[in-house]
């Protein structure tokens, strides 16, 4: 008798068991997953820069979601090898790209055996921080301003020699841009990365290098470089005395090197509004930003369609910058 008095209230607990269930439904499918790890992919081995920001990023972002989220290296060709396994994954939002403009827009211009289309193959989730550029000149060479070193590469076409880190690189392109957009020519010499094209340029075996402020205003503060222009929209708080571009009237010289998140493409509406939701908590982390502005970058987030038009826009101009300086990779 006891037991069948209490099969109504069993039944009622039952169903509303089912009930909450029910409404909780959209909650848990708009996470990626309420048990996996989240897999955020880099394209460059461990201890590089991207790998560093990359592990930022996802300690923030394990905290801010409550789901594990490690960083998997999977390093080569510039990246692209990286972005191709992300571009095959699930859609189901557990793995992720940490990628910038190497894979997502300039090789996939440049080279012709990519196996992914970054228009078409990935999601836009958001830009994660993005690093100053600047031109710097040797002292040696007599060029103080930006002004004075585009008058000497008029009087002088292709004698200036212009350092970056190799063929392809967004060094070499915003040194292009900027000889468009100038009306200048200088002498291209790559080398192998960063570090190498600066110490050819405190060698004096180059005059200019256009890079990261990160890498090069250590140089510019301590007086073995000269700081000419930024290519950012408003002057460096650590680079105070140095004119943006648009300043000295290249307006359209904005370019910067950015990270951002990418997912497969058909992901769920859904899981993509949890993972955009809970990257933007994890970007407005005060420690997250600590650490970007201490490594020389910016947090600048931008989320869902205004990363994707950012993308966009982005991809059109490196296209005019290659097709106009007529730049290709050998093999390609």
């Amino acid at each position: 008798m006891l037991t069948q008095r209490f099969r109504p209230l069993k039944a009622v607990a039952i169903l509303c068991t089912l009930i909450a269930v029910w409404i909780g439904m959209p909650i848990a499918q708009a996470q990626p997953s309420s048990s996996k790890p989240i897999r955020l992919v880099v394209g460059y081995p461990p201890g590089s820069s991207s790998d560093l920001m990359a592990r930022m990023l996802a300690k923030s972002w394990s905290d801010t979601l409550g789901v594990s989220v490690v960083v998997e290296n999977k390093a080569g060709a510039s990246g692209t090898l990286a972005a191709a396994m992300v571009a095959r994954a699930p859609a189901d939002g557990t793995t992720l790209l940490y990628g910038l403009q190497d894979s997502q827009i300039i090789f996939p211009l440049l080279k012709k055996d990519i196996s992914y289309d970054p228009q078409k193959d990935f999601t836009s989730l958001a830009k994660a921080a993005e690093f100053n550029l600047m031109i710097a000149a040797n002292p040696a060479a007599g060029i103080k301003t930006l002004q004075e070193l585009i008058a000497q590469a008029k009087a002088k076409p292709g004698l200036i020699r212009f350092g970056t880190s190799g063929i392809g690189s967004i060094h070499q392109l915003s040194t292009e841009m900027l000889m468009q957009r100038g009306g200048f020519s200088m002498q291209h010499v790559p080398y192998q990365g960063g570090g190498p094209a600066l110490t050819g340029l405190l060698r004096g075996d180059v005059e200019v290098v256009f890079a990261s402020e990160t890498l090069l205003s250590p140089q510019v503060k301590s007086g073995k470089l000269v700081g000419l222009a930024t290519a950012s929209s408003k002057r460096s708080p650590k680079m105070p005395d140095v004119p943006t571009m648009t300043e000295v009237g290249l307006p359209d010289m904005v370019i910067t090197a950015w990270y951002g998140v990418f997912g497969p493409a058909g992901m769920p509406p859904e899981v993509v509004a949890g993972l955009e939701k809970s990257l933007a908590r994890a970007l407005a982390a005060p420690e997250y930003q600590q650490q970007i502005t201490s490594a020389g970058g910016v947090v600048d987030p931008l989320l869902g369609k205004q990363f994707d038009a950012f993308m966009k826009k982005e991809t059109q101009m490196y296209r005019d910058v290659i097709t106009r300086g007529k730049i290709t990779l050998e093999g390609n």
